[in-house]
């Protein structure tokens, strides 16, 4: 029987996500982002604040997963999907561009 997960729980309690991105030929890159935010069960937003592979497979090909893990209680999830980058602009129009801004603190997101 397949556990249940609440995905807001687990995003909520990970300290970290690692982003897999992979270039035109397959090659694959993992992530490790500390500053991200589940917006809803589609979307989900992680600040870049030095990942320049990721960023140039992102622009190549927009299938990522990303893997969130609860340490302290062992749940995790895999999640895949289209993945696209946009450049931050320093207004936060939405709350949650705000939260994200917040979890940042002073670190620069590109």
């Amino acid at each position: 029987m397949p556990m249940q997960f609440d995905l807001n729980d687990i995003a909520k309690n990970s300290v970290l996500c690692w982003l897999s991105t992979s270039d035109l030929s397959g090659q694959p890159n993992v992530s490790p982002k500390e500053i991200f935010h589940l917006v809803d069960s589609n979307t989900l937003l992680i600040a870049d604040i030095a990942s320049p592979q990721s960023v140039t497979n992102l622009r190549e090909n927009a299938n990522v997963c990303v893997c969130m893990l609860d340490i302290f209680r062992q749940r995790g999830v895999k999640l895949t999907g289209k993945g696209k980058y946009a450049r931050w602009r320093g207004e936060s129009v939405l709350e949650s561009e705000r939260l994200m801004e917040q979890k940042a603190g002073n670190v620069a997101v590109k």
